[in-house]
């Protein structure tokens, strides 16, 4: 769908969030993201719930966040290295909100 049709359709795709100084684009992932991050997630090797779910949310992240069409993170470990665990709890609430917003015809998947 393009932007147009999704507008009309009251869906919001990305919401503007705040990295320290820097300000970038959080954009709302396709099903087929969505579905692809829940795999690589499935495959990581942690050792409990907790490590699972923050890097889980890295990832997500490392997804979601783009400045001129290009990511932000070039992987999750760069979030991790790059922000605290408060800073990436969050943005995911932030990405919560967009997932969640009452424009948006679906409900997405959040790692926590």
């Amino acid at each position: 769908m393009d932007g147009t049709l999704l507008s009309f359709l009251g869906r919001e795709r990305e919401k503007m969030a705040c990295i320290g100084e820097k300000t970038c684009a959080m954009r709302l992932l396709s099903a087929r993201e969505t579905l692809m991050l829940r795999r690589e997630v499935a495959q990581l090797d942690c050792a409990d719930e907790e490590e699972r779910a923050l890097r889980a949310n890295a990832a997500l992240l490392r997804t979601c966040l783009v400045q001129n069409g290009e990511a932000v993170f070039a992987s999750a470990q760069d979030v991790e290295n790059a922000l605290s665990v408060g800073e990436i709890n969050a943005l995911v609430e932030q990405y919560a909100l967009l997932v969640f917003s009452p424009t948006n015809c679906f409900a997405g998947l959040i790692f926590q």
